[in-house]
Formats: C-alpha cells, structure tokens, sequence
C-alpha cells in the first residue's frame, strides 16, 4: 500500500514542480475547488424540492431532500402570504412538543348546503314593548334572526376529516383527504372541490450534511518541495459531506477536511480537498477513504483514513 502512495505522491510531485504547466494547472484547480466548495455550502442550504403530480389539479405532492420540514421550507412550497401565520403556529406547536416535523399537507376545499324553512315572528317582551318585532330562523346547526335592518347568526359545526398517507410503484408518498360535515343524526356531509398539497421529507436521498463533524485518522505518503518522501500519520475534521444519511456507511464522499499530519521530524497542516468513501464499495467494509492532501511547505501526498 505504502508503494502506491509513494509512487502516486512522486508522480504528481514531479508534476507540480517541473511542468511548465504546473503554476496554471495549481491556481485554475483551486480556482476551481473554491467555487465548488461554495455551491455545495449554497446547496445545503438550500433544499431540492421535487413536485410530483399525483392527480391533475387536485393532488401535488412535493418531496424535499431534507430530513426535517422546517417553516422555511414549507413556505417555500405553500407561499401564500395568508397561509404564513397559521404554519408558524403549527410548526410552532410540534417544536414545543419537541417533535420533527416529516411531513405538512394543506387540504383546501368547499363546503355548500341549502336548507330552509319557516321564519317565526318574535314579538318584544311585555316590558319592553318598544323593542322592534324581529324574525327568526333555525335548524340543527344554523340560528338566524333580523329586525329587517341588522342580522345576527350562530353557527355551529362539527367536522371529521380523514387523512391517508401512500406511496406509489415510484415510491412518492401522497396524502389523501376526506373532510366531512357531520349532519344533524350523525351524517357525514361530504366537502367538494378539494386540493390537497402534500410535503413530505425524504432523508434516504443524497444530500448535504455539515453536522455532525467527524474525526478521522490514518495513513498516507507525503513529498515535499525539495522532493523528501516520507510516511506520515494523519488526522482530519470531516464536515462538509453528501450522503443518503448521517451513518458513515452512507456517506460518499467529503470535501476540504483540514488535516494535521504528523510523522518523524514531519509535521504540517493542510487540507484534504475531496475525500471519497471507497469502503463502500468494498465486501464488509463501510468506511475507507481515500483523498489527495495538500499542505503548507508545499507538501502533497495521498491517503487512507478511516471514521472513528
């Protein structure tokens, strides 16, 4: 193993310091390194968001890649001004419980009845009989009454709503939403024209992951400037990583971990630009990397480093 490092760590060392090319080469990689680095921090905060169409016009699901709805997010999705307050309110609730939010769905939908019957005529009391003769109207739930100038009403409903959560062949979850009216002997009146938007988190999908911070040691083979070769141990901070979850086993790859190298009469601190989980790959491994270093001096080497 150590043969690889050190004939990998001479080959790009010869490389660095004899090509012409080298000086160009070094500044368009970091050039290149500093603005990828910046879109991946950019993408981790700012959630994919894919909308499926479950039912043309009545059923959208959106799926984040996040494990945890946030307000920020939902709002994203659902950017109604007049829906802000009553999310906050609700994202609000589930933080005081201590509980993370996976999934929101909004149902919007309508409600129409039609009834009537006989109005009565109230006359005003015997010891006010100057107070206006007023009309009144009343069924199970509605209570109606005018003195033909002004109007009141009481209102009383109740309401059971039934909520499914599913996933399709594709593996899309989707929300279905049945709200009813319950009538006057218990039946349920059913609600129309219904628009259900669902949001749901999907922590199994790659994505960005800044916590938690990793620690990491191992080995590798370093040449510096004047062309010394020697083996080193090294120990890195792993922070910036893409994976399907926090495990380390689901982790593919890392990018600028700092690193501290050590070794007899070596010590230097540098930056591991792209580590990559090959482990994963590997029968009964889950976690071996191996990445390029680049240190003060200049020193450059490769190594293998295991999460611990």
């Amino acid at each position: 193993m150590l043969t690889i490092l050190q004939w990998t760590a001479t080959k790009v060392h010869v490389f660095l310091h004899n090509s012409r090319f080298a000086h160009v080469f070094v500044e368009v990689t970091g050039l290149i390194l500093a603005v990828f680095i910046g879109m991946l921090v950019y993408r981790h905060y700012q959630p994919t968001l894919t909308t499926t169409v479950i039912q043309p016009g009545i059923n959208t699901t959106v799926t984040v890649d996040r494990p945890v709805l946030t307000t920020k997010i939902v709002t994203k999705v659902l950017s109604d001004p007049k829906d802000k307050a009553a999310i906050a309110s609700l994202m609000a609730e589930n933080a005081k419980l201590k509980q993370d939010v996976t999934s929101l769905t909004q149902t919007l939908t309508e409600l129409h009845q039609t009834g009537g019957g006989v109005i009565a005529r109230v006359d005003p009391p015997a010891d006010k009989p100057n107070d206006p003769v007023s009309y009144a109207y009343k069924d199970w739930h509605l209570k109606f009454n005018t003195d033909l100038k002004t109007a009141t009403y009481d209102l009383f409903q109740q309401f059971e709503i039934l909520t499914t959560t599913a996933k399709n062949k594709d593996g899309v979850q989707s929300s279905q939403t049945a709200l009813y009216e319950l009538g006057a002997n218990g039946e349920r009146i059913a609600a129309t024209n219904t628009k259900i938007t669902g949001i749901f988190t999907d922590a199994t999908s790659p994505h960005w992951l800044v916590l938690p911070i990793r620690v990491q040691s191992g080995v590798g083979y370093f040449r510096d400037k004047a062309g010394v070769q020697a083996p080193g141990g090294v120990v890195v901070i792993q922070w910036l990583k893409h994976g399907r979850t926090k495990a380390t086993e689901d982790v593919t790859f890392a990018v600028a971990s700092p690193a501290f190298l050590f070794g007899q009469n070596m010590q230097d601190i540098g930056i591991l630009p792209v580590s990559w989980n090959f482990g994963r790959k590997l029968p009964g491994f889950s976690n071996l990397w191996l990445s390029p270093y680049i240190g003060r001096g200049p020193k450059f080497g490769i190594v293998f480093t295991a999460t611990f």
